[in-house]
């Protein structure tokens, strides 16, 4: 599902990249750049879209990206957005670098990034490292991301997408699946049709489901499924007194029965052992 190559801002003389966005900064269009990206939640909440998988994130969440791996962070409802991200290449100082013998524990970090993870972190070291970046001077930054990566070759890690066969797609092909994806993430709540959508990317129902399995490895509908689901899983974290039949509501589910069944067939597990793992306590 590849969108819009992406140049990530660099002075003149930066090696290693570092970014602090706010709200209204935030870049929310389906990209990918040559930069592995490490990207720490400071506040807030939304969704984090890769290949073609959907997340919900929030405070002290920390992903790592891949180079030239599509993704985008989508904000949540919240006002108070906050993240920091870090943007560097294997080669970001010097070539063959990182094969020095001192370096060679840092090496496995590299290995495997094309589907990235989300990093289980069991204390808060990397995340105050993260916190950190962004006001140090370029030589404690140097030495903060050794420090960082070691962490983070340690960390137990969760994959952020099963999409092992990149597809290659043309400019035209790319354009088309931006206006849809643009189109259903506006309207995913409200009742989409195939026929809708297909006249959106103006291909026809067949031609268009055809289009969209060939390069996002899914259906449509399990995409809009996915997403519904994961946009009910962020409402019901950060609103406690909601209940599950509302947030599945909101969501664009018109049976709880299915909101039910499509939760356990998507995250293998039912609404309420969810939100027992989730602290929530509101379940009926």
């Amino acid at each position: 599902m590849k969108i819009f190559p992406f140049e990530i801002p660099k002075h003149r003389n930066e090696n290693l990249i570092v970014e602090e966005d706010y709200r209204d900064s935030f870049y929310e269009k389906l990209h990918k750049h040559q930069e592995v990206q490490i990207t720490y939640i400071c506040k807030g909440s939304g969704k984090l879209i890769v290949w073609d998988s959907i997340h919900i994130y929030g405070p002290g969440d920390l992903f790592v990206i891949g180079s030239n791996c599509p993704h985008v962070f989508k904000k949540g409802n919240s006002s108070d957005v906050h993240r920091i991200s870090l943007f560097f290449t294997m080669e970001t100082f010097g070539k063959k670098f990182f094969e020095i013998a001192q370096l060679e524990r840092l090496q496995s970090f590299f290995q495997g990034l094309d589907e990235g993870y989300k990093c289980r972190l069991s204390d808060k070291e990397a995340g105050h490292l993260m916190l950190k970046f962004p006001k140090a001077d370029k030589f404690k930054r140097f030495l903060m991301y050794f420090e960082l990566i070691e962490k983070l070759c340690k960390c137990e890690k969760s994959k952020l997408t099963s999409f092992v066969a990149p597809r290659s797609i043309n400019n035209m092909e790319g354009k088309r699946m931006r206006k849809v994806l643009d189109y259903v993430f506006v309207n995913f709540q409200k009742n989409l049709t195939l026929e809708e959508v297909a006249e959106i990317a103006c291909m026809t129902p067949t031609a268009f489901c055809r289009f969209f399995k060939q390069r996002t490895n899914k259906t449509f509908f399990s995409f809009l499924i996915e997403m519904r689901i994961e946009y009910a899983c962020q409402l019901l974290k950060e609103n406690q007194d909601l209940s599950v039949s509302t947030a599945a509501n909101r969501a664009g589910f018109n049976s709880i029965t299915n909101f039910n069944r499509k939760f356990k067939l998507f995250k293998g597990i039912t609404p309420s052992v969810y939100l027992k793992g989730a602290g929530v306590s509101q379940i009926a």
